[in-house]
């Protein structure tokens, strides 16, 4: 029997471009089949008039609060709906829809110099800056190899800041498989999962006392059994593993590795690997173009640039600065540094007139350091050479 059935509704067959009026039955939470009459259900749910879709749940969107853009010209709320995000949790709690628009500003100010000036602009758009970033497959694949220099100006609640560094991250996925059994009646007979990953955890605890001060490793337990009456057979962990440059990075995973290797040794189960996300470097801030970029945001009336952030995680940008000059500054939207980022108070922010007056005098700055750049060959020369003798 089914746990839920959906009758009466249109489905919608996207590769056909048709509404289908069949039945969707539900099963462990789980789309279980589809059809025109289907088996029982616990629960009958009558969608005459409806169109029956899956639904997402965006849990870091980077869009407008529904209710702001709500019948307005652009609603974005009904352009999510129609690719089935049913669900948003904070909205713009990062600021990227100022961080994009300041781009976008800048390489529209920069270009109608160009014919005057010569050189070139170029604005890229790069989603997903936080999970599997595309900046990272950009870099791989060649898109920055013959870009001059590389400018990313983020939001932030509280003053404008110099760009300063990152922390290089992986992400790895450790999965432990083992044997299931009563947990009373035989436990002798079961291979603990759960166990694997306690063990893990335990010795990854361990291992921070003896790591450097910049590294961190956090992580969770996203499948960790289904019933305490079940020897858990299947267990799943996450890790983010981090540091201040990408080599000591690597070597600290190298140990992560090992701690769940010990965990899968000590009981007995297999280990299976995964970087689940993609790796970030960490951020090689060029310090001349970060000077020639607050020489450009005093020019252009911001009184006080405060140097970079003391906090900060981590962004794809660091893959970047290893192929060409990069800064990764950011401009106030607001003047509370007890407003954090991914913060429904954060996106809130992102709609004061304040917060629109000081993104457009980023990306005039933005503008007038690429003019510069290009019009005068020795500030150029020495944002390239410290490039150059950059240890990487």
């Amino acid at each position: 029997m089914l746990d839920s059935k959906i009758i009466n509704g249109k489905l919608i067959d996207t590769e056909k471009e048709q509404l289908l009026p069949l039945q969707l039955g539900i099963k462990d939470g789980k789309i279980a089949c589809i059809g025109e009459d289907l088996p029982d259900a616990v629960r009958v749910i009558d969608a005459k008039g409806l169109y029956v879709s899956p639904g997402f749940i965006d849990i870091h969107m980077h869009e407008e609060d529904f209710s702001v853009t709500k019948k307005q010209e652009w609603d974005i709320s009904e352009c999510m709906l129609r690719m089935g995000v049913t669900t948003a949790v904070i909205g713009h709690g990062c600021g990227h829809n100022m961080l994009g628009s300041a781009s976008v500003a800048a390489g529209i100010i920069l270009s109608r110099k160009l014919p005057e000036i010569g050189g070139s602009v170029v604005v890229m758009g790069t989603p997903a800056e936080e999970t599997s970033g595309a900046k990272v497959n950009y870099t791989a694949d060649g898109a920055f190899s013959d870009i001059d220099a590389v400018i990313v100006d983020h939001p932030a609640s509280d003053a404008h800041h110099k760009s300063g560094r990152s922390l290089a991250l992986r992400a790895m996925m450790f999965i432990f498989d083992g044997k299931p059994a009563h947990a009373a009646s035989a436990p002798a007979q079961g291979i603990n999962a759960l166990d694997a990953c306690i063990i893990t955890d335990t010795a990854i605890g361990l291992l921070r006392q003896q790591t450097r001060d910049d590294a961190r490793i956090h992580g969770i337990i996203s499948e960790g059994g289904l019933a305490p009456n079940v020897i858990p057979d299947h267990c799943v962990m996450k890790f983010y593993v981090r540091a201040a440059d990408r080599i000591y990075r690597d070597e600290l995973m190298e140990r992560v590795i090992n701690c769940a290797k010990a965990g899968a040794l000590a009981t007995g189960c297999t280990l299976s690997m995964d970087e689940y996300e993609l790796g970030y470097d960490d951020l090689k801030t060029n310090e001349n173009l970060s000077e020639l970029f607050t020489e450009c945001l005093h020019t252009v009336g911001v009184q006080f640039v405060d140097g970079p952030r003391k906090t900060f995680g981590s962004v794809d940008a660091g893959n970047v600065s290893y192929v060409c000059p990069t800064i990764h500054p950011y401009f106030a939207i607001g003047c509370d540094p007890s407003i954090a980022a991914h913060t429904k108070e954060f996106a809130a922010l992102t709609q004061t007139l304040f917060a629109k007056d000081s993104m457009m005098q980023a990306a005039q700055a933005m503008a007038l350091a690429g003019c510069r750049m290009i019009t005068e060959p020795e500030t150029m020369a020495k944002i390239r050479k410290e490039f150059d003798e950059m240890p990487k």
